[in-house]
């Protein structure tokens, strides 16, 4: 059966799903930190393989990503002359790359917007453009670190990306919201929820005063 969202997406009415899309790609940010907190860990048991380390399958549940295979990899890693051999390799840095389109497609959904996206499928472009071959799940010394790193000054990387995605994604997310309870901006909820969230709010609000001048508290709510 062709779901709803597919035949709004025909009928060339992008802007109605946006909540989905947003949805969607808060749901592939949290992916996209998983695989890249995978590929740090076997790299550091890989270093290090006498020290104990997790095999990451709360990260891999949180981020809903429905493959217990995963769950070996950290075990699987060891170094090797050139760099690092991790089971899956090339499938994870397949699996970081088609999220990160993913968190793109809301923002391009959004024609009212300007989120810079064709700066970020640049950026996109640029890292895959370096990226080694992954052949027989081989990675190179020192590229993990290259995608995850998070320092301005240095080069780009994936996590850099991810991070000013991310913060599109919130603002976009903001925008779309249908409603305010008391104080969080609201979309895609039941019936049922604005109690839940009300009460939510309560508790958050009556912390307000420990955040001294620092912005936070900002919140929106959804159903996923």
């Amino acid at each position: 059966m062709v779901e709803k969202s597919q035949i709004v997406e025909k009928l060339g009415a992008g802007s109605l799903l946006l909540p989905d899309y947003v949805n969607r790609g808060l749901a592939a940010n949290e992916r996209v930190k998983y695989y890249l907190t995978l590929l740090q860990t076997a790299k550091l048991h890989a270093d290090d393989p006498t020290a104990e380390f997790s095999n990451l399958r709360n990260e891999r549940e949180a981020g809903r990503v429905d493959d217990p295979s995963l769950d070996t990899v950290v075990a699987g890693s060891y170094a090797t002359a050139g760099g690092y051999f991790i089971p899956r390799a090339g499938y994870i840095y397949g699996c970081v790359v088609g999220d990160i389109e993913k968190i793109i497609q809301p923002l391009e959904a959004d024609d009212a917007q300007a989120w810079h996206v064709a700066d970020h499928r640049q950026r996109l472009d640029a890292l895959s453009s370096v990226a080694p071959s992954f052949e027989g799940d081989v990675v190179p010394r020192g590229y993990i670190t290259a995608m995850t790193h998070a320092r301005r000054e240095d080069r780009d990387s994936h996590h850099l990306l991810v991070m000013d995605l991310h913060k599109a994604l919130h603002r976009l997310q903001t925008s779309v919201a249908q409603e305010s309870i008391e104080g969080a901006r609201v979309y895609g909820v039941r019936d049922t929820d604005p109690p839940l969230i009300a009460t939510f709010m309560d508790g958050l609000n009556s912390t307000a005063f420990l955040k001294f001048d620092h912005p936070g508290l900002g919140t929106n709510a959804t159903r996923v």
